[in-house]
């Protein structure tokens, strides 16, 4: 005789009410996690937001020495603006006008290994800013220059650097007048003559200027199909009248 076991109804009815229980209970633990972690949250919150707050004054004032640097900058005051910029960056460190401005007033003392370091800054902090590629482009050129061993210089950099400074603002003067005197170094003389050009549009520069002579100058004896002699001699006598227009202007131009 083959013994099995037998459940009666009302067990088997009590086995459902206690799963129901077991599943109402899990139910029950993971609702209270989830407020306990809410409420952990929330408590976070109130706490990281007066800090929040503060981190945002202190980068709006960072935002009002930057503005006041620049205008003692302009004005010659370069101390002032060196040590508004300084305090700025204190303030913010991730504002990038500030680390910017300031990268150029270290570049422009020769202090390049800190000035890429805060350019660079800057970049990380915001890459859309025309300024700090054109700066840290000036400062990998001028390094180049220094060795005097031709064949060593490596421009690849250099270029990467201007175009994309040429991309975020095509109009801007130092970019163009900086990439046509790279041209001119490589002997590209068609597109020295048009990026010089651009760039005395808007501004005379003696950079922008000087290419523009020599693309002049070069492609009369330059042997190239696709030379345009006439369009460079009348874009150098143009420029010549309007430099000779206006006296002074190259002296008056930060390069």
């Amino acid at each position: 005789m083959n013994l099995r076991e037998t459940t009666s109804p009302s067990n088997r009815s009590n086995g459902i009410r206690s799963k129901t229980r077991d599943h109402t209970v899990q139910r029950g633990n993971r609702t209270a996690i989830r407020q306990r972690q809410w409420h952990i949250v929330f408590i976070l919150a109130l706490t990281l937001l007066p800090l929040v707050k503060a981190q945002s004054d202190l980068c709006r004032e960072a935002d009002q020495l930057v503005h006041q640097a620049v205008d003692k900058g302009s004005a010659g005051d370069v101390e002032t603006a060196w040590r508004y910029l300084t305090r700025a960056v204190e303030l913010c460190p991730d504002n990038a006008a500030a680390l910017g401005n300031l990268g150029f007033l270290h570049a422009i003392s020769n202090q390049h290994v800190v000035a890429k370091q805060l350019l660079m800054r800057a970049l990380i902090s915001n890459a859309t800013l025309m300024e700090p590629w054109v700066n840290l482009g000036n400062i990998l050129k001028d390094e180049q220059e220094t060795i005097l061993d031709a064949d060593l210089r490596n421009w690849s950099t250099v270029w990467r650097l201007y175009r994309t400074a040429y991309r975020l603002n095509p109009r801007q003067v130092d970019i163009t007048a900086n990439m046509a005197g790279l041209y001119a170094m490589e002997r590209d003389w068609e597109h020295t003559a048009r990026l010089a050009s651009q760039s005395l549009s808007v501004e005379f520069t003696e950079e922008a200027f000087c290419a523009l002579m020599k693309a002049a100058d070069n492609t009369c004896q330059w042997r190239h199909p696709h030379r345009n002699v006439a369009m460079l001699h009348r874009l150098l006598e143009a420029n010549v009248k309007r430099a000779l227009a206006n006296p002074g202007t190259f002296g008056k131009h930060r390069m």
